[in-house]
């Protein structure tokens, strides 16, 4: 890990256009001030909205349309609504909305019933995966326990294949994309990272294709690991490799959960390393992780614990540092981040961003 923090924030874009990430739906968003356009493949609709010092407040003529929308278009105007206005963590909607299509949106998740009506709250909607995970599982993997290495852990599901995460960030104008490593299609691009002076520094797994080939091979044939390559647009900028702590080493340093998980990063492309970026992948990683399974509670992490800026960086992300763990070749400082500090927090926009849109 090598991580650093955005500090000058680029200008926003009026108007604001997401193309939704939705797996079988096509959605496209256009946000003006006070105004929201929503394009379906056979429809479009126009919404009004006002804002208030924390609320989306939806225009009462709303009502006539909202009870077209599938859960999708729901998930993509809300989406839309709060890139467009970061500073509002809460979307009101109107009072006359039909009852039975109500009723199907409480049950899916996105619409809370409050006190004073009813809301899309912007910790719930992040935490569903419509917008952002393109093979959802409808179900959590049965629980059921086997044995690794002498290690009692549940049993994994294993990765879909290709895409698996993508999200438009509208404050670097792009979209990130994880995709599941292949030797076929990234074998080069890992090849070319891991030969990186800067890259060998942390991961010293320089060498030839070969031996990458079979590392990766590795990674993917072992449940507990699942490795990942990083796209900003259609540009590979980085390799991400996901683990379930409690088969991994680290998970003999503390007293490891069943879902816990944790990560390793090497960023191979110097046009993408850095503040700007780190300000998407990062929490955008986070993002993934927490939505891939909703039994995981907390994230884990063992970055060099002599290096104090990525320490002090990984804290001002929302992780904690608990302690120093001891490992042959390094020591290092176990971190974690929770799930609930991640959404209530709303940590999946930096906070220079909701501070842009203080109108």
């Amino acid at each position: 890990m090598n991580i650093v923090t955005q500090e000058i924030p680029k200008p926003s874009r009026t108007p604001l256009e997401i193309s939704h990430s939705q797996e079988g739906k096509k959605w496209h968003s256009v946000t003006k001030t006070g105004h929201l356009h929503l394009k379906g493949e056979d429809e479009n609709h126009d919404f009004y909205f006002t804002l208030t010092s924390r609320q989306i407040v939806l225009d009462d003529i709303a009502s006539l349309t909202l009870d077209i929308l599938d859960q999708y278009g729901l998930a993509a105007l809300a989406e839309a609504l709060f890139a467009a206005h970061p500073a509002r963590d809460e979307i009101r909607l109107p009072n006359q909305i039909d009852p039975e299509w109500l009723a199907r949106m409480i049950r899916s998740g996105l619409i809370t019933p409050t006190a004073d009506g009813h809301t899309i709250f912007s910790g719930q909607l992040y935490q569903l995966t419509l917008n952002w995970l393109h093979h959802p599982e409808r179900d959590a993997l049965p629980l059921r326990y086997i044995s690794t290495n002498g290690r009692r852990h549940p049993t994994r599901r294993p990765s879909a294949y290709q895409t698996l995460y993508s999200r438009y960030i509208p404050w670097i104008d792009k979209t990130i994309r994880f995709e599941r490593a292949d030797t076929t299609r990234h074998l080069g691009h890992f090849h070319q990272w891991m030969n990186d002076p800067r890259v060998d520094v942390f991961w010293e797994e320089s060498g030839t294709e070969a031996k990458h080939r079979a590392f990766l091979e590795n990674r993917l044939d072992d449940p507990r690991t699942e490795p990942l390559i990083g796209f900003f647009d259609d540009a590979p900028f980085g390799y991400f490799e996901l683990y379930w702590a409690q088969e991994d080493r680290l998970g003999e340093h503390y007293k490891a959960e069943d879902f816990d998980r944790g990560w390793h990063v090497a960023i191979g492309e110097e046009a993408f390393r850095g503040k700007e970026y780190l300000t998407a992948w990062l929490p955008s990683l986070m993002h993934y992780m927490f939505l891939d399974d909703p039994r995981t509670q907390r994230i884990v992490g063992e970055p060099d614990a002599a290096h104090d800026q990525q320490n002090r960086n990984l804290m001002r992300s929302g992780f904690a540092g608990l302690k120093q763990v001891r490992f042959p070749h390094k020591t290092s400082l176990l971190v974690m981040l929770l799930r609930e500090r991640f959404f209530d927090d709303r940590l999946y926009v930096p906070n220079f961003v909701r501070d842009e849109d203080a109108s």
